[in-house]
């Protein structure tokens, strides 16, 4: 079920709304109720997954910073 912002038109409030079945016509402000939304363009949260270190230290994970780095 995909979430989507919305901003209403009279009272001006952004508001995440989760649609069950994408029928946008039933799609209200949840503030003051009124019917005139325009849908937003949201971001997209990314995720990165890191690397291990080569060393099996662990300290960089810990810390931040690695103790074994040569500067």
């Amino acid at each position: 079920m995909p979430i989507f912002e919305y901003k209403c038109a009279k009272c001006g409030k952004i508001s995440s709304i989760l649609l069950k079945n994408s029928d946008e016509s039933s799609v209200k402000c949840p503030d003051c109720g009124s019917k005139k939304l325009t849908k937003q363009m949201s971001a997209f949260a990314g995720f990165v997954k890191e690397s291990k270190p080569a060393s099996k230290c662990g300290g960089c994970a810990q810390s931040g910073m690695c103790p074994n780095a040569q500067f």
